[in-house]
């Protein structure tokens, strides 16, 4: 035995060595391994340049003439140039009043802010509704001979009350069992004389449909003249020629307004027989469309004579006749009793057990499903009305008319006279101009102001132009050497100033490649330097003790097919290693490269 545990010792050391030596010539190897690392500055640079990574064509022209009519929708304020005066690019040639924009623009920001704060309150409620634990569902129940009759309506698997949003699903039930709009009466004209008459089985319920159509209200939910009264009667054994069990007699007149016709009524009603006389009576449905009167068989447990029935929030007198029917007025369902009025009252029914507070789990993820609804459409307003936003802020800016041209001002109308010629004519004098088309894929990145990159096709001379005008209406189609059919171009003209070397007519390549307004720095990164591992994308740079550290990046397109934007995980003071060869491992010694020498 202790042979074999000194075998083991011996082994586990052996292999302890083994992997300690393989890892320290591994450490010594590494050691010695130097890696070169670059400044941000050799390998990549920041600025505010956009890459549409569409081109278009253009036509260069050696002037310009621009036509400014009067906006009859707006109100004239001044108009700011003489004819001779000299103008350039973006020069303000006239003002309309611009009061009203400004009192809409006003009133569209107050619009969308409210909605803000909409939605954070609703945003609020939701995160209320995930954090709320449901609560077990809870059914009430009366015993009905060898089985149990729910009081919320539907049978004990199926409960729903007048007016539920979510119809009970009456494919599982008997169809005979169910009175829709197409219920045939058996007579009857719908009068208090002779009510529309219905047999129904003791399982029997009714659509809302049914109640719209037979009660009293029509397809479109308004109550009609026509008040209609319905019986419905159920009979032993459903044999009409037996005895009647019990019959229930609503009137349009007694509703408050109209029901859900996607709801079901359970008409159901049973009956047992309690200790000292009391009879119990369960009428299924616990929430009634409206107050009805009943007419109950109680002869197996009274004759005739005087009865008092407690239940439905009261206490009724009422005689049973000689045949030992009852009629009384149900304004609600649940638990009646009944007994003798000669006997003591009867005592009150014990007020239910309260149940749990709160949603059920069916009920708490509805009402997380239509809080994330009215979250969505709310936000999808804002948006809408965000975009309605930004056009009327353009119509601000339209508010002052300026010079898309560089020349002088031809002629300047008069603004009394409405004869449809313009009322100020500007003439381009110096440069050039391009007119070309863009599509509106475009759009929201490019705009009036923006740089342009210009190559020409003769001299293949790179020029530097700026978007002067994008009109607000669409093209038939691109006229520059065709274009995507299913895209809309819209015209476009740019102001070339250093122009030599072109020619008027020449046709141009135009990339929409430049400062575009408002964009923000952007970061890029010779791609040769960014690997992939596992679907992520790193870099290889020096860490603060001057050795190789892994670290991962987030990036975003590539230009021209050697450069890739890195959107974060990179500042301007890394040093980067190429990360292919060697010296490409983390905690590898980094020395700075020769920078003369050091270009890959």
């Amino acid at each position: 035995m202790k042979k074999i545990i000194v075998s083991i010792v011996v082994a586990v050391l052996v292999v302890g060595a083994v992997g300690g030596g393989i890892w320290a010539y591994r450490y010594n190897k590494d050691s010695h391994l130097v890696a070169e690392v670059m400044p941000f500055s050799y390998i990549g640079y920041i600025g505010s340049w956009y890459e549409s990574g569409e081109t278009t064509y253009g036509v260069v022209q050696s002037s310009m003439t621009q036509d400014i009519y009067l906006d009859s929708q707006k109100l004239l304020n001044e108009i700011l140039v003489q004819p001779g005066d000299a103008v350039d690019v973006g020069t303000p040639i006239l003002s309309y009043d611009a009061t009203l924009v400004e009192l809409e623009l006003e009133s569209k920001r107050l619009q969308i802010s409210t909605m803000e704060l909409q939605l954070q309150k609703l945003e609020k409620e939701l995160q209320e509704l995930n954090n709320t634990k449901p609560v077990a569902a809870a059914a009430a129940y009366v015993e009905n001979g060898d089985k149990a009759l729910s009081l919320t309506g539907g049978t004990p698997s199926q409960s729903v009350p007048v007016g539920s949003e979510e119809p009970q699903d009456s494919g599982a039930m008997d169809p005979a069992t169910v009175l829709d709009e197409n219920a045939q009466p058996l007579d009857g004209d719908g009068s208090e004389e002779s009510p529309y008459r219905f047999l129904i089985p003791d399982t029997a319920q009714i659509t809302g449909r049914h109640i719209l159509d037979f009660w009293g209200y029509g397809q479109d939910g308004e109550l009609t003249e026509a008040l209609g009264f319905c019986r419905y009667e159920h009979y032993e054994a459903d044999d009409p020629e037996g005895t009647l069990l019990y019959a229930w007699t609503f009137s349009g007149k007694d509703l408050e307004s109209a029901v859900d016709p996607a709801s079901n009524v359970n008409l159901s009603i049973s009956v047992r027989a309690l200790e000292n006389g009391v009879v119990e009576i369960a009428i299924a449905q616990e929430v009634l469309p409206c107050a009805g009167t009943v007419q109950l068989n109680i002869g197996p447990y009274f004759g005739s004579g005087a009865l008092t029935m407690v239940g439905g929030g009261e206490s009724q007198q009422i005689v049973a006749t000689g045949d030992t029917y009852i009629t009384f007025q149900a304004k609600a369902g649940g638990v009646y009793r009944l007994q003798d009025s000669a006997m003591p009252e009867p005592e009150p029914l014990p007020e239910p057990e309260p149940g749990p507070i709160g949603p059920t789990k069916d009920e708490l993820a509805t009402l997380i499903r239509e809080k994330e609804d009215e979250i969505r459409d709310l936000a999808l307003e804002k948006k809408l009305q965000e975009l309605e936003l930004a056009k009327m802020e353009k119509r601000q800016s339209d508010c002052t008319v300026v010079s898309k041209v560089k020349g002088t001002v031809k002629s300047v109308g008069d603004p009394e006279i409405h004869d449809g010629s313009p009322l100020v004519v500007l003439a381009g004098e110096e440069g050039f101009y391009l007119a070309g088309t863009i599509s509106e894929l475009q759009l929201e990145s490019v705009g009036v102001g923006q740089e342009i990159s210009i190559q020409s096709w003769t001299s293949g001379m790179v020029y530097i132009g700026t978007i002067t005008e994008i009109q607000d209406y669409p093209t038939s189609g691109n006229e520059y050497y065709g274009g995507n059919p299913n895209v809309s171009y819209y015209p476009f003209q740019a102001y070339i100033e250093e122009s030599e070397g072109l020619t008027e007519w020449e046709t141009v390549e135009v990339s929409m490649t430049g400062q575009a307004p408002g964009a923000s720095d952007i970061m890029f990164l010779d791609k040769s330097y960014v690997r992939e591992e596992n679907g992520q994308k790193y870099v290889l740079v020096a860490g603060d003790d001057d050795r190789l550290e892994k670290r991962y990046i987030k990036t975003g397109r590539v230009l021209y097919g050697s450069q890739i934007e890195v959107l974060e995980g990179i500042s301007e003071s890394d040093r980067f290693a190429f990360p292919y060869g060697s010296t490409a491992k983390e905690n590898v010694r980094v020395k700075d490269c020769d920078m003369n020498y050091g270009f890959r």
